[in-house]
C-alpha cells in the first residue's frame, strides 16, 4: 500500500475519543491538509474537516473557530525551528553546537507535524495567499543556517564552503530524512539526533564536533 493509499484509507473514520482529546485537535489537522491539498483551500469547508476527521462538526468549533484559524495552526506546526535558528545564528558557541541544534530541531519538527512538509509546502505553494508566511518563513531558515555556517567558516571549523550552498546542503539532508521517515513519530527523536550529527559530519568531516554537540544537547534536556 502506497503512503497516499494509506492516508486515504483512514479518511472519514470514526473515532472513539471525544472531541477535546488533543489527538482530535491532529485528526481535524491532518484532515485539513489533505482537503486542502485535494479540493484547494477555497473549496474545502470546516463541515469537510470534520467529517474527513471523523468527528462531529461541533467538535471540530471546539478546537477551531474556523478555516482561518486552522491555517493558522498549520502554519504555526513550521515555525518551531525556526525560532530555534533565530536563537542559534545569535548564539555565542562553536558553530557545529548551533548547527547542530537548528537541524535536530527542523527534522523533528518535520516528523511532528500533522501533515508531512513536503504536503504542506506544495499546499502551501498552490495557495501563497492562503499561507503567506510560509515562502518568508522557509528563505529566513536557509537565511540563518547560512549564518551559521558562515561563522563556522570564518572561525575555522567548517571548511571554506559557500554558506548558502551549506545551508541548501543543510536542508536537502533534513527534509529528505523527514520525508523518508515521516510517521514514525516513537523514532522521531532518534532520527532527529542522527540528521544532525550527519549535518556537523558533513562541514566538519570528524565525528568529535557532532559528538560535543549532542552531549551539550542532551544536557539541556
Amino acid at each position: 500500500m502506497t503512503r497516499t493509499e494509506k492516508r486515504a484509507a483512514g479518511r472519514g473514520r470514526p473515532r472513539s475519543r471525544d472531541g477535546g482529546s488533543e489527538d482530535t485537535r491532529r485528526d481535524l489537522l491532518v484532515a485539513a491538509g489533505e482537503l486542502f491539498l485535494d479540493r484547494g483551500v477555497a473549496r474545502t469547508t470546516m463541515s469537510a474537516i470534520a467529517e474527513r476527521a471523523g468527528i462531529n462538526q461541533s467538535s471540530a468549533y471546539y478546537w477551531f473557530a474556523g478555516k482561518e484559524a486552522v491555517l493558522a495552526a498549520l502554519a504555526e506546526d513550521n515555525r518551531a525551528s525556526l525560532k530555534v535558528a533565530r536563537e542559534q545564528a545569535a548564539a555565542d558557541a562553536p558553530a557545529a553546537d548551533r548547527l547542530y541544534r537548528v537541524v535536530r530541531a527542523d527534522i523533528a519538527q518535520m516528523l511532528t507535524m500533522a501533515l508531512p512538509f513536503h504536503e504542506f509546502e506544495r499546499a502551501a505553494t498552490a495557495s501563497p495567499e492562503d499561507f503567506p508566511s510560509f515562502a518568508a518563513d522557509y528563505a529566513e531558515l536557509r537565511r540563518l543556517l547560512a549564518v551559521v555556517i558562515a561563522s563556522g567558516v570564518a572561525s575555522g571549523e567548517f571548511p571554506a564552503v559557500s554558506p548558502q550552498s551549506g545551508a541548501d546542503s543543510v536542508i536537502a539532508l533534513a527534509e529528505g530524512l523527514a520525508l523518508r521517515h515521516y510517521g514514525a513519530a516513537d523514532r522521531a527523536g532518534d532520527v532527529a539526533h542522527l540528521g544532525a550529527e550527519m549535518a556537523v559530519r558533513m562541514m566538519t568531516s570528524s565525528p568529535v564536533p557532532a559528538a560535543r554537540a549532542r552531549l551539550a544537547v542532551e544536557a539541556d534536556g
